[in-house]
């Protein structure tokens, strides 16, 4: 029987089964636990952390041995923990500069982009100089039972901090160390800060989700060049200059392509966004998205140079286009305006260069459809 019996299993398979089912139990646990496991090798101290937060140019991190809560407008409370209990053990300390270093990229592109480079920056960029904090939370429920929050991460216009789920957060800080993903939700948060640069920007600010989308595709395409970044919300992944043209222009293409009447709705939703309108609500997003129907030719036909100049004309008082937007529609004054600074700047392009420069009358008509679609979304306005 004893030799049947080593037959049927052999010493060396009977120690793998062994194992595997040890290994299996210990997955059974929370995404921390075994995100900790993995990790437990790493003999780090908690002060190799704080170290390089203290070094962090744009943003610092909860790394408080203790709970915090704080109340959203909604009534709901929200727990913070400390950021080390997340951090030690996930993310070596090497790795996790790379991940300060790759935000701090990202917001100096931000500053590039919006014409807001003089060090020290002190009353150029949000908050006069300081920070944005960044908070790992739980997800919490509000007073009717349902999750609260209900994307990867979240944000407080005004009291310069963001909230990241601990889920996401962890998944994130994973996907850096071990496949060098960095995730675009903590690019398109951070980008929400910069539209407030004390330059008069609320001039051009129409959908603050299609600047921070905007925003967030310039660092990817001339910071990040070839990183890999992952959409928490889709599961997916694109090279950073990829996200714009195979994920936001894709994905308005679809919707034009399906149903030109529910895209020229979609368009129109602009005319109803206002500073009391929720920026996370579907409808903004997906006017956010529709809208690179257009700006996304423009990018790949005129480039990122005149959305440069279109950002830093609004330092001055004065439109360099000479017009004037007078109607009763605020956000469709501001697109109406953003949309013919960037034709202005586009007309000074070389026409050796770009000779459609002498034949279009504006930009839109990069677009699949000349533009029509927006226009007629805004038709006897514009």
């Amino acid at each position: 029987m004893k030799n049947a019996f080593r037959r049927l299993f052999p010493l060396q398979a009977l120690i793998a089964l062994i194992l595997s089912l040890i290994i299996l139990g210990q997955h059974q646990g929370s995404v921390y636990a075994a995100t900790t496991q993995l990790s437990s090798s790493q003999e780090a101290k908690v002060e190799d952390y704080q170290g390089l937060l203290k070094e962090a140019k744009w943003v610092k991190f909860d790394c408080e041995n203790n709970l915090t809560s704080f109340t959203n407008a909604a009534g709901s409370e929200i727990s913070n923990k400390s950021t080390d209990f997340y951090i030690k053990g996930i993310i070596s300390p090497s790795q996790f500069k790379g991940f300060l270093d790759m935000i701090d990229l990202v917001c100096d592109s931000y500053c590039a982009l919006l014409g807001v480079t003089k060090a020290p920056y002190e009353n150029e960029f949000p908050f006069n100089g300081k920070q944005v904090r960044i908070s790992i939370t739980e997800e919490n429920r509000n007073k009717n039972n349902k999750p609260w929050m209900e994307t990867p991460g979240w944000f407080y216009s005004g009291n310069q901090q963001i909230f990241w789920r601990e889920k996401d957060f962890i998944e994130s800080i994973n996907n850096f160390e071990k496949r060098g993903e960095f995730s675009d939700t903590i690019m398109h948060e951070l980008a929400h800060y910069f539209d407030d640069t004390g330059m008069g920007d609320e001039r051009w600010c129409f959908n603050k989700e299609l600047f921070a989308y905007l925003k967030t595709c310039y660092a990817m395409e001339t910071a990040l060049h070839d990183t890999v970044v992952r959409i928490p919300s889709t599961n997916r992944s694109y090279k950073s200059t990829r996200y714009r043209t195979h994920f936001l222009y894709n994905k308005a293409k679809q919707w034009y392509d399906d149903d030109k009447t529910k895209f020229i709705n979609m368009l129109h939703v602009t005319s109803s966004i206002g500073p009391e309108t929720n920026p996370a609500s579907t409808k903004v997003r997906e006017n956010a998205i529709a809208l690179f129907l257009y700006f996304s030719p423009i990018i790949d036909q005129a480039g990122w140079g005149i959305f440069e100049k279109t950002f830093s004309s609004y330092s001055s008082s004065i439109s360099p286009t000479g017009k004037q937007y007078t109607g009763n529609n605020e956000m469709e004054n501001r697109l109406f305006d953003f949309i013919d600074r960037l034709t202005f700047y586009y007309k000074q392009l070389d026409p050796e260069e770009h000779p459609e420069i002498l034949l279009h009358a504006d930009v839109l008509e990069y677009a699949i459809d000349g533009g029509q679609c927006l226009r007629e979304a805004f038709k006897n306005k514009w």
